[in-house]
């Protein structure tokens, strides 16, 4: 057993090392001659979020030092400054000041700031503060950005970069330290000095159309790179500045590398070919390519590299806007099968040329068959051509039905025929909506059925011109839903199917519409297309989009009906006797942004429009 008294836990081991702790972190920071930051009843603050060229330094004491006489004007500093910079220093109040350097700060450069010796408060008494601050300006950095933009899975071959430096630097220097690399390939870079390029606003990224030109970028500071030859390749390209460059003055120098990823510059072949058959545009056939193809393609001779076998005459070349299709047209033939192919050393739009030589077997197909009619969704005026145009293409019989719609139809056929253009575009026949209109579900009465011839060559289009005072009735008015259903197809097309063609909806009518909703009212004026007249005695409502009449009224002598302001009012039904015409409240807005007027999301201006016209039907 152990009878010696126990000894009290004082833990000299955790007390002695917390010292030599602090002891060791003191001697390091004297030794590297960096002391720590004073701040008792003084505080020395950035103008700026970062230490930068345009950076002041703020003083704020506990205590009054300044008179009030010298306030706002330039005074002596109660600063000093290890190293010395020249500057200039501001009383702002009693106990803050500003000083603003006059001159530029050295990067790379440490600057310790303190109370200047014997600085004494407006009472003539030593001031108690202490202040030690140290603010370190950053080395020599770059600022890299993209000389324009693209998309990163298909940047440009010869891409441009933009350097900016804090620093001058030696262009030599900058090109042996400057790539462009994938990971795999690096291609050295091309530097030109932005003083010296021949389009300043491009090298420094600044946009044209400026009031006055940019400032000339000093020598040394703004750099553009373009790779030495093109770069290809589906890997991820980058810019890289390999570190340790110094600046001209050889006072600091780069420590870490500088890169900006670019994207991935696709090699340029050929994507796909493909046999088209349009109906305007005849029989072609497409190349597809991965990057934009020379524009002279589509003027030169294609034979240099188009092959096509068997021979195909009257060979002519077009060029897609964007220069990444060209569509070979010809007299080439149905059911023929064909080997054609491009030609390696195909020049693209950039300095790039194709690889290899691309093959392909292509047959054309007859164009699908399918109707089309020249109006959709459509007001024709009452005394105008007053006839529908159809075009049929392979369709040997077309099946025209036309219903006229009343007032209680006319409203519901509208939304839903706006539902029906939203599941498709009834333009091209491969993109006819899917979900057609209900013939039979359309309040209204058939005024024609017929079965049309509209047969024609092969891939040769059968125009037919409809009267309306055929179809309708002479002197006919109303709206009317037409739909062209196709009949008696080929047999490769189904072989006696029946398929739903485009509808449309046309407001054959004499009738015009202009409305204006204010705060508190709506006005709805009709007049005549024919005479330009008002129309008094046309029984006009307004509707909600679920056919609810909200309010009813007739126009006055001078064509003028007048109702409250309804929020839920979307439609405006006007009928004369026979005449039916309706449109959308919003239908007829005209965007300020047309004509370069103020406006936006927010409360429009007060902003008044003064309009001069001869015309009575906008009085």
């Amino acid at each position: 057993m152990n009878t010696h008294p126990r000894r009290p836990e004082t833990q000299p081991g955790r007390a002695h090392c917390l010292l030599a702790a602090t002891l060791a972190w003191l001697v390091l920071a004297v030794g590297c001659g960096q002391r720590p930051d004073i701040s008792e009843r003084a505080g020395l603050r950035l103008t700026t979020r970062e230490i930068g060229p345009a950076s002041g330094f703020e003083l704020v004491l506990d205590d009054p030092v300044a008179p009030h006489d010298a306030l706002g004007s330039p005074a002596e500093s109660p600063l000093e400054i290890d190293p010395p910079v020249a500057g200039t220093f501001v009383w702002r109040g009693r106990r803050t000041g500003i000083f603003v350097p006059t001159e530029p700060l050295r990067i790379g450069t440490r600057y310790v700031f303190s109370l200047r010796p014997g600085l004494r408060d407006a009472d003539g008494r030593p001031v108690k503060a202490r202040l030690r601050r140290a603010f370190e300006m950053p080395g020599l950095e770059a600022n890299l950005d993209r000389g324009g933009w693209w998309n990163d899975e298909d940047m440009p071959a010869l891409p441009q970069v933009t350097a900016r430096f804090n620093d001058a630097v030696d262009p030599a220097d900058l090109g042996r330290r400057a790539v462009f690399t994938d990971g795999h390939e690096t291609v050295p870079a091309l530097v030109e000095d932005a003083a010296a390029a021949t389009n300043l606003a491009d090298a420094i990224g600044v946009g044209s159309g400026l009031a006055q030109p940019p400032a000339p970028a000093p020598a040394g500071l703004v750099f553009q790179f373009r790779p030495s030859r093109p770069l290809e390749s589906t890997n991820v390209w980058r810019f890289e500045i390999a570190p340790g460059l110094a600046n001209r003055a050889a006072t600091t120098a780069t420590t870490a590398k500088g890169s900006i990823d670019l994207g991935r510059a696709v090699p340029f072949a050929v994507t796909s070919i493909e046999a088209a058959n349009e109906v305007q545009g005849g029989r072609k056939v497409r190349l597809h390519f991965s990057r934009p193809v020379s524009p002279s393609l589509a003027t030169n001779d294609p034979a240099a590299w188009f092959v096509c076998e068997p021979a195909v005459t009257n060979l002519v070349v077009e060029r897609s806007p964007g220069g990444r299709v060209l569509a070979v047209g010809g007299a080439f033939l149905l059911d023929a099968e064909y080997r054609v192919a491009v030609a390696a050393g195909l020049p693209g739009g950039e300095p790039v040329v194709l690889r290899r030589t691309t093959e392909a077997r292509l047959r054309f197909e007859p164009i699908r068959p399918t109707v089309w009619l020249a109006s959709f969704d459509t007001v024709q005026l009452a005394s105008g051509g007053r006839a529908l145009q159809l075009l049929a293409l392979n369709t040997p019989e077309t099946r025209i039905r036309i219903k006229a719609l009343d007032r209680r139809g006319l409203i519901p056929a509208l939304r839903a025929y706006e539902r029906y253009l939203r599941s498709g575009t009834p333009f091209a026949p491969d993109t006819l909506p899917g979900a057609p209109v209900d013939y039979a579900g359309l309040v209204g009465r058939t005024v024609h059925d017929e079965n049309l011839d509209t047969r024609a060559a092969i891939d040769a289009s059968a125009i037919r011109t409809l009267p309306w005072d055929r179809l309708a009735g002479a002197g006919s008015t109303g709206a009317y839903f037409v739909e062209a259903d196709l009949h008696r197809l080929p047999a490769e097309s189904g072989g006696g199917e029946t398929r739903v063609g485009p509808q449309a909806i046309v407001q054959l009518t004499d009738l015009g519409i202009v409305t204006k909703t204010g705060a508190r009212a709506t006005w709805v004026w009709t007049f005549s297309h024919a005479t330009g007249k008002p129309v008094p005695g046309v029984s006009a409502s307004l509707r909600s989009d679920e056919d609810e009449v909200l309010e009813e009224a007739r126009t006055d002598a001078d064509g003028l009906a007048r109702f409250g302001r309804h929020a839920t009012a979307a439609w405006v039904l006007a009928d004369a006797g026979g005449d039916l015409h309706a449109e959308r409240l919003t239908e007829n807005i005209v965007p300020l942004w047309h004509y370069q007027l103020p406006g936006g999301w927010e409360d429009p201006p007060d902003t008044k429009l003064h309009a001069f016209t001869d015309r009575e039907a906008f009085r």
